[in-house]
């Protein structure tokens, strides 16, 4: 198996486009390295912490902002997939963080009627 050098990437770069709300599996295609490695060279970054929250509220953020959006159309199949990605997403981020997205994620159900 040939070695992989992953010393050429851009760590802090990576970092903040987690912090943005890219996954991993995102980074890992565009870099060409594998998702498991770059979690291992990621995770042990000071700032890893930090933007896996950040990515949380990324994520979370931009699902609302579609479901808010006016340009939404009146697609009952649409708006289906579109509340289910917001449903994961806010899903994702209480898994990582249960203190800070556990309540929400009963609020986001109750809010779609799910509760």
């Amino acid at each position: 198996m040939a070695s992989i050098d992953l010393a050429t990437l851009d760590h802090d770069a990576l970092i903040d486009r987690l912090a943005s709300g890219a996954i991993l599996r995102t980074l890992a295609t565009e870099t060409g390295y594998p998702q498991v490695h770059l979690y291992d060279q990621l995770r042990n970054h000071p700032r890893y912490p930090a933007a896996i929250q950040a990515q949380a509220e990324s994520l979370v953020e931009a699902g609302d902002e579609e479901m808010m959006s006016s340009e939404l159309p009146p697609d009952t199949a649409y708006i289906a997939a579109r509340t289910r990605e917001v449903d994961t997403a806010f899903k994702w981020a209480a898994a990582r963080d249960p203190l800070r997205w556990g309540a929400k994620v009963v609020a986001w159900a109750r809010r779609c009627n799910r509760a």
